[in-house]
């Protein structure tokens, strides 16, 4: 239950957790270069279709989480929220398990709240008996966006990671790599709407 709401608090506002975890005396400080990198991919699509773009983790070393970090700092759960803009050019956007994780079963996992332009995703892994297999660059998950019929070709969809809520964490979630931190940077994805058939 508590791992719980610690990971309800991260999605509802990753913001002030992770302040806390960047407090003044604090041994973990980012250094240039180390920080971990989430990305989303690009894609194109015409009106109406679909598109699936990857969500990569570059897992950086000298970070607090991570391959090379102390015992019971290994990426265990994720939090990511996504926002496409704009909005008008898309009907409905999920978030789901993907590469590294897809065969993995979750302690906890969300997909709400969600609206037609935005979609949110938290999980937490156990790393006794799930631990997520990371390499140096591994797909943790998708975004999958469906476009309006609307959507006129031309249009870029901006694909963009919240970074306010999107996060890495242990299991526990007491261990945070965020942008509020500096431990977490950020690669927003894009959509060009191709012409009809």
């Amino acid at each position: 239950m508590t791992r719980k709401l610690i990971l309800l608090g991260l999605l509802a506002g990753a913001g002030s957790m992770a302040a806390a975890a960047a407090q003044p005396g604090s041994e973990w400080r980012p250094r240039p270069g180390h920080r971990s990198v989430l990305s989303v991919g690009q894609g194109r699509a015409m009106p109406g279709g679909q598109v699936v773009l990857q969500v990569l983790l570059e897992d950086r070393r000298g970070t607090p989480l991570g391959r090379d970090a102390a015992a019971e700092a290994a990426i265990q759960g994720i939090a990511l929220k996504v926002r496409c803009v704009p909005a008008s050019a898309v009907t409905e956007v999920i978030v789901r398990r993907a590469g590294a994780t897809a065969g993995l079963r979750p302690l906890f996992e969300s997909q709400k709240p969600r609206t037609a332009s935005t979609a949110s995703y938290l999980a937490s892994f156990s790393e006794a008996t799930d631990p997520i297999p990371l390499d140096e660059l591994s797909v943790v998950a998708e975004v999958v966006v469906k476009l309006a019929r609307t959507a006129a070709p031309g249009t870029l969809v901006d694909v963009r990671l919240d970074p306010q809520v999107t996060a890495l964490s242990n299991q526990a979630g007491t261990v945070l790599e965020s942008v509020p931190n500096g431990w977490l940077m950020l690669w927003d994805g894009r959509i060009l709407v191709g012409p009809r058939r």
